[in-house]
């Protein structure tokens, strides 16, 4: 789902789907609170941290949706940087030389 995501892409979506459940708790605040105003009861205690329920995949699709590759695979940017890895990164040729100096 995430090729081509950049590790800071990577992270903008992992604070998305993190974001997601504290949104529902926030809605459904929200509306419990304008229901008992509207029919004049008390306003029901707010939730708190232990009401959060954890992540899910959904959360992560959800977040996919809204957050997409900084940079797309098609660039011409993109294609320089993997012939650039081909030749000199871990694509290339420091995959292929062993590190003899070091020993």
């Amino acid at each position: 789902m995430t090729d081509g995501y950049s590790g800071s892409d990577l992270k903008n979506l992992c604070v998305t789907a993190a974001h997601r459940p504290i949104r529902e708790i926030l809605e459904k605040e929200k509306k419990e609170r304008s229901v008992a105003q509207a029919e004049n009861r008390p306003m029901p205690q707010l939730y708190n941290s232990t009401d959060i329920r954890p992540l899910n995949m959904n959360d992560f699709k959800t977040g996919h949706e809204q957050v997409c590759a900084s940079v797309s695979s098609d660039s011409s940017n993109m294609n320089e940087l993997q012939q650039w890895n081909e030749l000199y990164g871990e694509g290339g040729s420091r995959k292929k030389t062993s590190l003899s100096y070091f020993m």
